[in-house]
């Protein structure tokens, strides 16, 4: 029995599995009306706060097998996040008091974890694969060998496409996380407003679309049609700049996973790829559980401290 834990920025979540996903809950943290986003420490203390609650919302055993947390936003030298403290020194609390190991993966390890868990396809574990981080705080291409280690190897060059549907959504006076409203609003679209995104090498820059966005709010158009038009030229960036990696190795999948991988257009755009479940796109610690119960079969009780 392995419970996972996850306090990515807006999102406090624990979850349990033994072979199955047993139950998973979480909260989102308050953000400030009109605010796009909370500072590390207003979100580090809200963690603190919420993650009791939220082990009170789900079923404990009597006995833990490990407690695996995300403890960093990817698992590469120098990421760090302060909100991952919260679940990573309860984690530690955790573990010791019961006796059972602590694994620490990363935020993006989650994710990738939670989208093969909830896709079924469970043999991904040990096979490689591409994949696409889409979310509020990255937009990255990866290549992924199994123990999910993940190498980038495109995606943005500045801002992620989860900032740009939040800054084009909140100028059109939507509540902050944007992605539902924006989305929305873009399936009740008429016009067909047109662009698209340059990708060269699978690399790409998304700044220029929020100005074009706010170039086509200014002259008039309806926010529906800009609306589609955001999130329709987002999902061709992706789709090219993937099908570009697969052409090396075509027959390695292509798995999407993060917050705006939940997005209807981004799915019927890239209708080819692997989707995390809708609710296991967006942050929850069900990627943590499981990639806690693989971690525990391959290494048992070895090490009362073990990082992936």
């Amino acid at each position: 029995m392995i419970l996972g834990l996850d306090t990515s920025c807006y999102t406090t979540s624990a979850a349990l599995y033994d072979g199955r996903l047993m139950s998973e809950k979480r909260r989102q943290l308050r953000v400030p009306e009109g605010k796009r986003g909370l500072r590390q420490s207003d979100a580090l203390f809200q963690h603190i706060l919420e993650l009791p609650k939220v082990l009170d919302d789900i079923w404990l055993p009597g006995a833990l097998s490990a407690v695996c947390v995300s403890s960093r936003p990817r698992a590469v030298y120098g990421s760090y996040m302060p909100c991952f403290l919260a679940g990573l020194q309860i984690g530690k609390a955790m573990a010791r008091a019961a006796g059972v190991p602590l694994f620490q993966v990363s935020h993006q390890q989650n994710h990738l974890a939670a989208a093969v868990l909830s896709s079924g396809r469970h043999e991904l574990c040990k096979e490689p694969f591409y994949a696409w981080h889409i979310s509020g705080g990255t937009t990255e291409l990866l290549f992924v060998k199994p123990s999910f280690r993940a190498e980038r190897i495109g995606g943005t060059t500045d801002i992620s496409a989860g900032q740009i549907i939040d800054r084009v959504g909140m100028k059109m006076g939507l509540e902050f996380p944007c992605g539902p409203g924006l989305e929305r609003l873009a399936l009740q679209k008429s016009g067909n407003l047109k662009g698209h995104i340059t990708v060269r090498e699978r690399e790409f820059s998304l700044s220029g679309l929020e100005n074009r966005a706010e170039s086509y709010l200014r002259d008039g158009e309806r926010p529906e049609d800009v609306a589609y038009y955001v999130l329709r030229s987002i999902a061709g960036a992706l789709q090219v700049a993937g099908a570009s990696a697969r052409g090396e190795y075509p027959a390695l999948p292509l798995v999407c996973c993060g917050g705006v991988a939940a997005n209807s257009i981004v799915r019927e755009v890239m209708s080819g790829a692997v989707f995390a479940g809708r609710e296991a796109s967006a942050d929850n610690a069900a990627g943590c559980a499981y990639l806690g119960y693989l971690l525990m079969s391959k290494i048992g009780k070895e090490s009362a401290a073990w990082t992936l």
